[in-house]
């Protein structure tokens, strides 16, 4: 979850405090106003910072946008590292794995808006996109562990298709509207792809 507003007229923050700060505001720009608002001066004036802190941590843009993404993949790979699959587990079981999984990434919608501000990003910045690369492969790790666990004949491939079937998922919880899931059809579409293991 994003650090809430700063305080008015609390205490100068440490220095790693201050770049922490600054990384939680970067992820609240990014949501708010996408890749084109995320500046310097725009994460000193979200997290309360003097003028020129973040500046200070990141000297150029592509350093902090750098330093944004693997704070935002923090954040999204602690719950999934939390998580230790059995040897063996039922589809049924891996399914309400996957759902409570799936709804607690969909309960923070500006930490998903700002994921797919920086997939974008990654598509033109091949630093971006390494770093994405190595953290999509632990998801689709885990993925494979867990259908491999319910006895699925081809887990590599079907973990990478259920890595995709999330990100549809996350995806369509940002857009929200009419036609976006509910999690009872959350549950019914990750069901689907597992009972073709």
């Amino acid at each position: 979850m994003l650090a809430g507003e700063p305080t008015k007229g609390a205490p100068t923050p440490a220095r790693g405090t201050r770049r922490a700060l600054a990384l939680d505001a970067a992820l609240r720009v990014l949501a708010r106003e996408g890749a084109g608002g995320l500046t310097h001066r725009a994460v000193d004036r979200e997290a309360g910072l003097a003028e020129g802190s973040t500046s200070n941590h990141f000297r150029t843009r592509d350093a902090l946008l750098e330093a944004t993404l693997a704070h935002h993949l923090t954040l999204d790979l602690a719950p999934a590292a939390a998580i230790e699959v059995p040897p063996e587990l039922s589809r049924e079981d891996a399914a309400a794995l996957l759902v409570v999984a799936v709804e607690h990434l969909r309960r923070s919608r500006d930490l998903l808006v700002a994921r797919y501000e920086l997939f974008l990003e990654s598509t033109r910045r091949p630093a971006l996109a390494a770093d994405l690369g190595a953290a999509r492969a632990r998801f689709a790790e885990l993925a494979e562990s867990t259908v491999a666990a319910t006895g699925c004949r081809d887990p590599r491939a079907h973990g990478r298709q259920l890595v995709a079937c999330v990100d549809g998922l996350l995806l369509d919880g940002v857009l929200g509207g009419p036609t976006a899931l509910t999690p009872g059809e959350v549950e019914e579409a990750i069901g689907r792809l597992l009972a073709c293991c």
